[in-house]
């Protein structure tokens, strides 16, 4: 079988893989947590840690494994491309300068972190291939940034790869000495390689010559070759580093770092474990939580006037409720936006706070006996106490907040049988 058929079928099964961690709505692992951007900005470590460890190290030896078929995104795009090569009137043959535009947007990433709010969710593909598919099973909302990424395969191959994606550059960096290179032993320059190359990795006017650092190995060269073109390890490396990219990259550092905040931070109510600083600083929006969460109380936010929550978790207690025995949330988030929380942890954790409106509460505002509040606040010391009250002529019993019992959960806001509720969580 040709190698470029496994490769097709290892992004099959690596995409169907990733499919299932989505749907199975598995704490436990999903592909955030082999994610190089989820430890580079918060590291939180888990097993699965290891596993990245292992992938980075092949790349030293093969080069770009992750890109040529672990990578949802890079799979999605592949087979896109496939499907649009027949309707593609145009192939946008870019110059290879612009290769180097994803360590600008590394940069911006970097800058931004310091001085705004962390925007790597924006930017990473598998945090942008996760939001999609978990928006689209558990939300029925459909991202639009998603599809314009797919639809870049209209004009090309693998475009999103070769000029814009990130992490795609840092596997760029990690593999550009590994030892596994093509060698052609004899060419009859057809060009053919260079035409048929996903990547234009390989120079038109000389299909002797490859740039080792953006091949993705899917072996298209070597399987379409009319004359002998192979892989295997070689330890001489021609591959040299730009100077003039080096340059580049410090005078655009120097340019940003006047870059000032200009995003007023409107505090909002946050899933256990996290804050409005954590969230800014360590959250990359994959929405791993929201998939998780058995009750629904998480939601992405989706109000373009507020860019800096954009794609965050906000805990909506207007909708549902936290249940008192679960953190699974705070095992899921990939990075340190969801701080680890034992169960013990996780009920003392405090969401926000209780208010009752004694203008909306029928016992506070007409002297109707009603406990419901009470009743459902799952703390055992009660968060909601009784007091006795005299309303028309009557004695009842009013509920009051202990604010300093009180962890936000949200269950008296959702149980409150008042048309749009007594109680706020704030």
């Amino acid at each position: 079988m040709k190698l470029s058929k496994i490769i097709v079928i290892l992004q099959i099964l690596f995409f169907v893989l990733f499919i299932l961690t989505i749907l199975t709505k598995s704490a436990s692992f999903n592909f955030m947590k082999i994610d190089i951007f989820s430890y580079i900005f918060s590291f939180k470590f888990n097993p699965f840690f290891i596993i990245l460890l292992l992938i980075i190290i092949l790349h030293f030896f093969y080069g770009r494994i992750f890109c040529s078929f672990i990578c949802p995104l890079g799979n999605i795009i592949s087979f896109f491309d496939f499907i649009f090569k027949k309707f593609r009137l145009i192939k946008l043959k870019l110059n290879k300068n612009f290769t180097f535009f994803p360590a600008l947007i590394i940069i911006f990433i970097l800058i931004f972190y310091l001085k705004v709010f962390n925007i790597t969710g924006f930017f990473d593909p598998i945090s942008i291939t996760t939001r999609f598919f978990v928006s689209i099973f558990y939300h029925n909302k459909l991202l639009l940034s998603f599809i314009f990424i797919i639809l870049f395969s209209i004009f090309g191959e693998r475009l999103w790869c070769k000029y814009l994606c990130p992490l795609g550059f840092i596997y760029r960096i990690i593999s550009y000495k590994s030892k596994y290179k093509r060698i052609v032993q004899s060419c009859s320059n057809c060009s053919l390689c260079s035409k048929i190359c996903p990547m234009d990795a390989i120079e038109k006017e000389n299909p002797l010559k490859y740039d080792k650092s953006l091949c993705i190995l899917c072996f298209k060269c070597k399987d379409y070759c009319p004359a002998k073109t192979t892989f295997k390890f070689s330890y001489n490396s021609n591959f040299d580093k730009s100077k003039r990219d080096f340059i580049k990259l410090i005078l655009i550092s120097f340019l940003m770092l006047n870059f000032r905040t200009f995003f007023k931070r409107k505090k909002i109510l946050r899933p256990p474990g996290a804050t409005n600083e954590s969230i800014l600083k360590n959250c990359i929006r994959c929405l791993e939580c929201i998939k998780v969460c058995p009750t629904n109380v998480l939601k992405p936010s989706f109000n373009f006037f507020e860019p800096e929550n954009f794609y965050t978790p906000q805990f909506r207690p207007d909708l549902s409720y936290c249940e008192y025995e679960c953190f699974i949330c705070t095992k899921a988030c990939p990075t340190n936006a969801i701080k680890r929380l034992t169960l013990k942890e996780k009920q003392k954790w405090k969401i926000g706070t209780a208010k009752i409106s004694k203008e909306k509460c029928v016992v506070w505002s007409e002297g109707i006996n009603c406990l419901v509040c009470e009743e459902h606040c799952p703390v055992p010391e009660k968060a909601i106490k009784i007091v006795e009250i005299f309303k028309n002529n009557k004695k009842v019993k009013a509920p009051v907040v202990d604010e300093k019992l009180c962890i936000g959960c949200g269950i008296c806001q959702v149980k409150c049988p008042v048309l749009n509720s007594a109680i706020r969580v704030i």
